[in-house]
């Protein structure tokens, strides 16, 4: 990897892989108490509503804020850069609140709008938590403002360390709650939130960040990134639809489905988080630094070399996925109430989900590009198309394959929108894969299919009873699957030292 991410993106990495175990351990004890009964379907629900809005505000945010902050300290210098950013912040802000007071005073009306597969007599309590989830919005606008300023300043650290402090407490809180209902869920959400909050702002200072007196609302790239923010937002409101749509499709089937599918999901986003997240944040802030310096043959080597690396450690992920998922999720969640039903219901989708992990890192890379040259209309296009593809093929697949269908309809969407933002972006800055980054994603495809079907033909061998007897198991198919993968990346003249020490992105090693 390019010495310019390498240091930041493993320090990042490491800390991500740490708050995602704490976050899968409430995780899991989040399914000994609820498992996948209607009342945690409902609470998905309506914590997701707050989840979409702070997708659609915080996510366009960001991609407009970094470039902006780093554009506005070359042209105006380091104090009235942060004039600027405390005047979008602060504008974000008051908007939030009004859409907090919106929302609680109108969500009995706005809920019923939405073609929910509930019981009415669940509608009630689906009023109720999405009143108190609300208020996540303005927390999570909070720390996605704290997190620019520090990840503008290359600290990836102290961000991290504030979640898991914040996530701490939030299973803390779950604990000592006597009720134990969907209420203690809400408000451990919000409580370790605040924590999150506090401790970034303890902490500003140490990392040398000085928020000046005033504000300048009329500086021209204060009006440069709400401009930009408007077509982001566009995009993001059609993207973050998809999951929703999903979720409201899975309403119609069987109990269960849609926490079968949150589960499954939150499965995918463990590596979503370490290895697609990672990259985001910091290629986000060194892509915008390369565009500023008219450094574009650099942004491309980067890129050929993210997808190059990130293929020959995702495509295997996948595989193994998709063969021991319910080995996996039998291991992790099948105590209290979650049961068998629920760890076929979410073995199964999270096998559909990890189809589509490297079209997610594609669709993060070329979306940061694309925030890079400050370019957001193609976006916007290629999620209207996004969210097409998706309602249609979830619809269609979910009659076959039920919640499964929901998932496959979100893998191709995925598929779908990465395809074309590459070819959208093309007529911006030419090809952006070289020849020699294709032809190796090809022979790594052709190894991990080769894979799949070697796992496929022994994962059968043993049957494994107990969770000793599992994970054992699980461990020793994980060793003889990498040892076969080294020797079938080898028959494919895949030089794996290459392409992670430092050669150019794609590039395979030439035999004579």
């Amino acid at each position: 990897m390019t010495a310019f991410l390498k240091k930041p993106m493993v320090v990042l990495m490491m800390f991500t892989i740490i708050s995602n175990v704490v976050s899968f351990g409430k995780n899991i004890i989040v399914a000994f108490y609820f498992g996948t009964n209607i009342e945690y379907d409902v609470f998905v629900m309506a914590l997701f509503i707050p989840i979409l809005l702070s997708g659609l505000l915080m996510g366009p945010l960001q991609g407009a804020l970094i470039p902006i902050i780093i554009s506005s300290r070359v042209k105006y210098g380091e104090v009235e850069s942060m004039r600027i950013y405390k005047s979008i912040s602060l504008l974000m802000i008051a908007f939030v609140v009004a859409l907090i007071a919106l929302f609680t005073s109108t969500s009995q009306i706005l809920l019923k709008l939405l073609p929910y597969g509930f019981d009415n007599g669940y509608f009630g309590l689906l009023v109720s938590l999405s009143k108190v989830l609300i208020f996540t919005l303005l927390t999570n606008c909070g720390i996605i403002l704290l997190k620019n300023l520090y990840n503008a300043r290359n600290n990836f650290i102290m961000p991290c360390i504030s979640a898991l402090v914040g996530a701490f407490v939030s299973i803390g809180y779950i604990f000592t709650d006597p009720d134990k209902d969907m209420f203690t869920l809400c408000y451990s959400l919000l409580i370790g939130s605040i924590v999150d909050i506090a401790v970034q702002l303890l902490f500003l200072r140490k990392a040398s960040i000085v928020l000046p007196r005033g504000f300048n609302f009329f500086n021209p790239e204060t009006k440069k990134a709400l401009v930009l923010t408007v077509p982001l937002l566009i995009s993001a409101t059609l993207g973050h639809a998809n999951p929703m749509i999903g979720q409201l499709l899975a309403s119609h089937l069987y109990e269960g489905a849609i926490s079968s599918l949150n589960y499954a999901d939150k499965l995918n986003s463990i590596f979503v988080q370490i290895l697609v997240l990672t990259i985001s944040s910091t290629t986000m802030r060194s892509f915008s630094q390369l565009i500023a310096e008219n450094k574009l043959e650099q942004l491309k080597h980067n890129v050929n070399h993210i997808f190059s690396a990130y293929a020959l450690v995702m495509f295997p992920i996948a595989v193994i996925i998709i063969h021991f998922s319910p080995l996996i999720v039998k291991l992790l969640f099948e105590r209290g109430a979650f049961d068998a039903q629920s760890t076929r219901y979410t073995s199964t989708a999270w096998a559909v989900y990890s189809v589509g992990l490297y079209f997610q890192l594609g669709n993060t890379i070329l979306a940061r590009v694309y925030n890079a040259i400050q370019d957001a209309r193609d976006q916007v296009i290629v999620s209207l198309i996004g969210l097409v593809v998706n309602v249609s093929t979830s619809i269609l697949m979910m009659r076959f394959y039920g919640h499964n269908g929901i998932a496959l309809g979100t893998v191709i969407a995925s598929g779908a929108t990465m395809t074309l933002l590459y070819c959208f972006l093309t007529r911006r800055v030419g090809h952006l894969l070289e020849r020699k980054t294709v032809q190796f994603l090809l022979k790594a495809v052709m190894s991990n299919l080769c894979l799949l079907a070697l796992i496929g033909s022994i994962k059968n061998v043993a049957t494994p009873t107990g969770n000793l007897g599992l994970v054992l198991w699980l461990t020793i198919a994980t060793v003889i699957c990498s040892v076969c993968l080294l020797f079938i990346y080898r028959l494919f003249q895949i030089d794996i030292k290459r392409i992670f020490t430092g050669g150019r992105g794609g590039e395979v090693r030439e035999h004579a």
